[in-house]
C-alpha cells in the first residue's frame, strides 16, 4: 500500500486520517460501520461504503467482530437481579436498542432484529 500512502503517513494520526478523508484528500477509508454516521455529516460528497475484498470472486466475506464494548458485572450477593439484567442485555429487545442507539455497532444477537434508524447493515 505505500505507493498510495501520502508523505509522512509514518507519523499520521488517526484524526489526521478521518480529516483527510473528509477532506476528500483520501479515496479510501479503510474502517468500520461505526465511522460512517461522522464521515457522512462532515464530509462534502457523497460517500459510498463497501465490505472488504475476497480473494477470489464467489467466495464468502467473513468480517471479523469485535465485541470491544463489552458489559459486565461486579461480584454481589443480589445474583437474581443481575441474571434478570444479563438476559435482558442478552434479548432482541436489547439488540434493537443497541443497534439503534449505536449506529455502526451491531449486537452479536442471533433474532433477526429490526432497527428504526438508518444504518450500513439496513439501508
Amino acid at each position: 500500500m505505500r505507493p498510495y500512502l501520502s508523505d509522512g503517513f509514518e507519523s499520521q494520526s488517526y484524526p489526521d486520517s478521518q480529516n483527510l478523508f473528509t477532506l476528500g484528500r483520501a479515496a479510501i477509508y479503510p474502517t468500520g460501520s461505526w465511522e460512517i454516521p461522522g464521515f457522512e455529516k462532515q464530509a462534502s460528497f457523497k460517500m459510498g461504503a463497501f465490505p472488504p475484498p475476497v480473494q477470489k470472486a464467489g467466495d464468502k466475506c467473513y468480517i471479523s467482530d469485535h465485541p470491544d464494548i463489552a458489559l459486565g458485572k461486579t461480584p454481589s450477593p443480589r445474583i437474581l437481579p443481575r441474571r434478570k439484567s444479563s438476559q435482558w442485555v442478552a434479548s432482541p429487545e436489547f439488540a434493537v436498542i443497541y443497534s439503534d442507539a449505536l449506529p455502526g455497532f451491531f449486537s452479536l444477537q442471533k433474532a433477526k432484529i429490526e432497527m428504526k434508524t438508518r444504518s450500513p447493515r439496513n439501508s
